[in-house]
């Protein structure tokens, strides 16, 4: 069985590999991805990434003081729950509190690496095996075994980076800045990825993300970091990707997603406009 696990920076990384080689310890049935040691090089990785997800059954996602917020966790996250209805997705939280948790992840039973904790969440594993599901008598002796090597393990994973991260300026201060240049913007206009390395980033896209942020919806926000080109007309805004950041474009197109970006998007540009998203033609 597929046992997804996602990681954003060093220390995640050293959590999720250390999960990757002790989770088939106890359960012999489960087979764990992760991104840094799965996917062969030369190899794309949207589509790689793709059909690892489809395959999935549980998620891990290992949240960290540096990557609570992280885009490629939320992206992670949410395609897992898009992607198969029935997918467990299980935080995994070292050194994070429940309560550091927040947004979208928050809705998700957490697991803190604690020796408690993590026996539930082979318990849980374990139910999702199907056919290969070991009693519980023996899974019990199999985790109070491999226990001490996984504890030890993330014993030496350096500490987090995050406390001397420089402070930034507040969502609401960079959303205040963005709508006084949306004000000078001019009626219709359409740019590329290119372009904006020199022209700077149109106001009103700028806008619309900072508008998103603003609402705690920072899954969306980072999606929208990975456009290629958008363009704003009297009654349509397009958002555009390239062929292989399609994985975006599907989750914008979920009907819960659209609702959202209709309400910003009208919000910002002040009427109703349709919302349509596209890929890039090759």
């Amino acid at each position: 069985m597929k046992v997804f696990i996602s990681w954003s920076g060093e220390v995640s990384r050293a959590v999720a590999e250390a999960l990757r080689e002790w989770l088939p310890c106890v359960i012999q049935a489960v087979e764990p991805w992760v991104s840094a040691h799965d996917i062969e090089r030369g190899v794309r990785w949207g589509p790689a990434l793709t059909r690892e997800l489809e395959q999935t059954k549980v998620g891990i996602i290992c949240l960290t003081p540096d990557n609570l917020e992280a885009p490629w966790i939320l992206f992670e996250a949410g395609a897992l729950s898009k992607t198969v209805d029935a997918t467990l997705i299980c935080p995994f939280l070292f050194r994070v509190e429940n309560s550091d948790v927040e947004g979208p992840l928050a809705q998700f039973q957490a697991t803190r690496a604690q020796k408690d904790d993590a026996r539930e969440l082979i318990h849980t594993i374990n139910r999702s095996v199907g056919p290969s599901t070991l009693k519980e008598a023996a899974l019990d002796q199999a985790f109070e075994k491999w226990w001490p090597d996984l504890e030890q393990r993330l014993g030496r994973v350096p500490l987090s980076g995050a406390a001397v991260n420089p402070p930034r300026r507040t969502e609401r201060e960079i959303l205040e800045e963005i709508l006084e240049l949306v004000r000078s913007a001019p009626r219709t206009v359409s740019y590329s990825a290119a372009a904006l390395k020199t022209e700077g980033e149109d106001p009103r896209l700028a806008a619309i993300k900072a508008r998103l942020l603003d609402q705690s919806k920072r899954f969306l926000s980072s999606c929208l970091e990975h456009l290629v080109g958008c363009s704003f007309e009297e009654r349509e805004v397009v958002f555009r990707f390239a062929q292989k950041d399609s994985l975006y474009a599907d989750l914008l197109k979920a009907r819960d997603q659209q609702e959202t970006l209709h309400a910003v998007c009208t919000q910002v540009l002040g009427q109703p406009v349709r919302i349509r998203v596209a890929l890039q033609e090759a």
